[in-house]
């Protein structure tokens, strides 16, 4: 979870091995333009962030963003399945970037913010282990528990709600794709401002498998493998996969004397593929992650206070006026006491397809379930014994239906959606000395001093149900239309807690664990949001290898509460997205160009 110094990793060792193939009130309107976004990618210069030109592993890649070698020497063909189904990448009119497993491998990448050298016009950090994504400018605005963001991470087709567990592990995947501009009409919920869609590695009909690990400073060490094929010849696959991702601290608590944001993360997953008859097929995916260490610190930069700026008190930080010391390293802490994360997350996908002919049937069923502690200290000095604790329990289901129609001309999906999900910020508590607060209240020095209780968080419960259908039809050679429309419901309702009286002492019978009994609860709602997001489009292949098209569509972010104060629902977040691109194919298949413009105008809630 540290940020700042990344270890250098040092290549050790690679193996695979694998037998022969057998064949509130919205009060601001932001409008913008994103000008050209623009991908090239040459045969000469490898590129496989855009191209996946690289040779598969030993890990054969899922049905997403596969690549086919062409007959020639050029680039290859890549597949993915951005609109629910499985389309050339060079010929689907989506601003759409697809990194295989090959690519993810070389780039060393272990959690999605590692993609952003990747990846056009995405940015990624995190606060207090926290994920924060951002498409074309466009993410989330707040780092508590129970925040959505406004990009969404879907795995294995099954959408994360949680902002803390989209940083979990990256390992043995078989591709990302990311979708940039609003994805309302097929992915709904949350995707105002794109969609990154993770799928992992599938087991094959042949037992395969790699190992692969990694050293470097701080005492880095990074281990991956995978291993799997044919329990039933045909019928029934398998395959296991891990990693252990570790490292030691970019910084140290002078106060303490530990380190502080050192890493230590591992994870494990299990895939059954099922093929009972033909043209049916049910997979199986559970995971486990895990991580527990002393980061999501807060870092001193300076004195604001004596910064000049307006607003600024002219005095230095209280810690410096009573005696203390800040840290001169911008990657070392003074605090009191030490900082904590820990986040588990276990999952469960269970994916039904059937074809037949042209009609084809999916079910994607999914569980998550979590907790999280974040303890950090706010003080800044060494001196101040102040601090922030917060965790999230939260468990999810989701359920979709998919049909679609494919033809030569015609290509349908039509599909309905139901989300469930608990979230909780508890415990939630500021702490610091009640000292600091008796000159503001015009009270002498209390004696003896205690850490006065601020208790802040609650719990949310969100329903949501959603129909949708897009389809697109050739009405003559090479002139496709796309229309599709989403009609979306959510319900929320919310439990508040909100307490900070001056006086409560902070209560903890462990170092991270806070045991102040809880206020009353302040009910919230139930309160409904609706949308509908529409899309429309059209596409005109102008030769074989060159592809123009233009979209307009709508994305939609559900309002809700915020848990950090006690007030009404605000409401949602929604986002108008023109956009016109380009794909083409050049010099005998051996360069690749991807350019497209966009506007979006959009409504924020307050």
């Amino acid at each position: 979870m540290g940020q700042g110094h990344a270890p250098k990793y040092i290549y050790v060792h690679q193996a695979k091995a694998e037998k022969p193939q057998r064949g509130g009130k919205m009060n601001h309107r932001h409008s913008r333009i994103v000008f050209v976004s623009l991908l090239a990618t040459a045969a000469a210069v490898p590129s496989a962030a855009v191209c996946a030109q690289t040779a598969q592993t030993a890990s054969s890649p899922p049905p997403s963003a596969q690549t086919d070698t062409a007959p020639d020497q050029g680039l290859q063909e890549i597949v993915v399945t951005a609109e629910k189904r499985s389309t050339n990448l060079q010929r689907t009119p989506i601003a759409v970037t697809a990194l295989t497993s090959d690519t993810l491998a070389k780039a060393q990448v272990r959690t999605l913010i590692d993609i952003q050298t990747l990846v056009p016009n995405f940015q990624m950090g995190q606060n207090s282990g926290y994920a924060q994504i951002t498409l074309r400018g466009i993410g989330i605005s707040n780092f508590v528990p129970t925040a959505e963001g406004a990009v969404a991470v879907n795995v294995n087709e099954a959408y994360v709600s949680r902002p803390i567990a989209q940083l979990s592990g990256i390992y043995d995947i078989g591709s990302i794709e990311v979708l940039r501009g609003p994805q309302g009409t097929l992915y709904g919920r949350n995707a105002t401002a794109g969609s990154v869609n993770i799928t992992t590695a599938r087991p094959t009909n042949d037992w395969s498998g790699y190992g692969r690990a990694t050293i470097g400073n701080f005492s880095a060490v990074n281990v991956e493998g995978a291993v799997g094929g044919p329990i039933v010849d045909d019928k029934i696959l398998f395959r296991v996969a891990g990693f252990v991702d570790r490292h030691s601290g970019y910084g140290r608590n002078l106060v303490t004397g530990n380190d502080v944001e050192d890493k230590n993360a591992r994870g494990v997953r299990g895939t059954l593929v099922i093929t009972p008859v033909s043209g049916l097929k049910a997979t199986v995916i559970g995971e486990y992650y895990k991580e527990n260490e002393r980061s999501a610190a807060q870092h001193y930069f300076g004195a604001a206070g004596l910064s000049g700026l307006s607003g600024s008190t002219g005095q230095p930080p209280v810690f410096v006026q009573q005696g203390g010391y800040a840290p001169t390293g911008l990657q070392d802490i003074a605090n009191v006491r030490d900082p904590k994360f820990r986040l588990r997350t276990a999952s469960a996908t269970g994916i039904v397809e059937w074809t037949s002919g042209p009609v084809s049937l999916k079910s994607v069923t999914g569980y998550r379930d979590q907790n999280s502690l974040t303890f950090e200290s706010i003080g800044a000095g060494s001196n101040v014994d102040a601090f922030y604790i917060a965790g999230e329990p939260a468990h999810q289901f989701s359920q979709e239906l998919q049909a679609h129609y494919d033809t030569s001309r015609l290509h349908a999906t039509a599909g309905l959606y139901y989300f469930k999900e608990y979230d909780a910020s508890i415990p939630g508590a500021v702490a610091f000395p009640g000292r600091l607060l008796d000159p503001i209240l015009g009270l002498p020095p209390r004696s003896p001093d205690y850490l006065v209780d601020g208790e802040i968080g609650g719990s949310i419960r969100t329903t949501a149900k959603a129909a949708f259908a897009q389809a697109s039809y050739e009405i003559v050679d090479r002139l496709t239309f796309t229309v599709g429309i989403r009609v979306s419901s959510e319900r929320k309702k919310a439990l508040l807690y909100n307490r900070f009286d001056f006086f409560t002492p902070y209560i903890s019978n462990s170092p991270y664990h806070n045991d102040t009994p809880l206020p009353a609860p302040t009910p919230e709602g139930p309160k409904t949001f609706k949308s509908t997001t529409p899309k429309l489009g059209i596409q005109y292949q102008l030769s074989r290898s060159t592809l123009a098209y233009a979209s307009y569509s709508k994305g939609f972010k559900s309002g809700g509460f915020d848990v950090t104060t006690i007030a009404p629902a605000f409401e949602p977040e929604k986002l108008t997205d023109y956009e016109g691109g380009i794909k083409t194919t050049l010099l005998d298949n051996r360069l690749r160009l991807r350019a497209a413009v966009q506007k979006s105008a959009t409504v924020a809630a307050e």
